[in-house]
């Protein structure tokens, strides 16, 4: 398959298109994903960018940000293809960038609150996504946070994993790309 990136392509692009080049798309990530009803492009797509050379569009995607990073995509692919690991890989690549700010702000504050307590907290999360992104961000949750409160969704008090450095040699296993070493 011949592949025209454009110039202008960070390096990393010829990697994703490489690592996505195995998909023949027969849809296996895009049926069994969680997250799907809230995705503007499915994963099948988001790997046809990168297929198609269309690093920017992939990069684009607010599906790289909806992404849960259950693996379930990764795992039914009967080629193999790392979509849970390119997904991780655009995140990454759209953060160097400075592209998606809020939703990198999101993600960032989310890591953060499960490397400091490997679990989210909501109202902590909350705090560092304003923090980063501003108050207006504040706005829009408000009704849907005192219903979860009210309904005993969201708990005021944090627990804690108990082997928080076994979590933490997991994470950075992840935020490699789900690549070890």
């Amino acid at each position: 398959m011949a592949i025209n990136i454009s110039q202008s392509a960070p390096p990393e692009a010829g990697e994703l298109w490489q690592a996505a080049a195995a998909c023949f798309q027969c849809g296996r990530c895009t049926g069994g994903c969680p997250v799907i009803f809230a995705a503007r492009e499915t994963p099948r797509q988001v790997i046809r960018f990168l297929q198609l050379g269309a690093w920017e569009k992939a990069l684009a995607s607010p599906t790289i940000w909806v992404c849960a990073g259950c693996h379930f995509c990764t795992v039914e692919c009967p080629r193999g293809v790392d979509l849970q690991g390119l997904m991780v890989r655009l995140k990454q690549l759209a953060l160097s960038q400075g592209k998606h700010k809020k939703d990198a702000a999101f993600y960032q504050a989310f890591l953060m609150g499960i490397k400091r307590k490997g679990r989210i907290f909501e109202p902590e999360l909350l705090l560092a996504y304003v923090w980063q992104a501003g108050v207006n961000v504040l706005r829009p949750q408000v009704k849907a946070g005192i219903q979860m409160l009210r309904r005993g969704q969201v708990t005021l008090r944090p627990s804690l994993v108990e082997d928080r450095l076994k979590l933490r040699a997991l994470l950075e296993t992840l935020t490699r790309g789900g690549r070890e070493g």
